[in-house]
């Protein structure tokens, strides 16, 4: 047995069927998302609250498109826990950059003059 068909046998015993109809719900979930991203935009819900809610909507979009389009729900463990890290890691860059952001006492614009 040559060396290339030993490898398409090989990788053909770890291929996943995927089913269409996950794919149109993720999609239409992703589109009523959107939408109503774009109606708390029209609320003007207040200083905060507008850009936490944008980012838990931004948040739950991505996790969708991780866990469906990307194939990560089905996917081993290892890829599961660098998936997780990814998102862990912007939390984390996020959060220091809030907690930045809060701490100052006056806000300055930069002037390169």
């Amino acid at each position: 047995m040559s060396e290339q068909a030993h490898t398409a046998d090989h990788h053909g015993d770890h291929e996943h069927e995927h089913r269409l109809m996950p794919h149109v719900l993720n999609l239409l979930a992703l589109f009523v998302l959107t939408a109503l991203t774009y109606g708390v935009a029209l609320i003007h819900l207040g200083e905060p609250w507008a850009d936490l809610v944008a980012l838990a909507i931004a948040m739950l979009k991505a996790s969708l498109v991780i866990l469906i389009f990307m194939h990560v729900k089905e996917s081993s463990g290892l890829v599961k826990v660098a998936a997780f890290s990814g998102f862990f890691w912007v939390f984390l860059f996020f959060f220091y950059l809030w907690a930045d952001v809060v701490s100052r006492d006056t806000w300055t614009t930069f002037s390169p003059f």
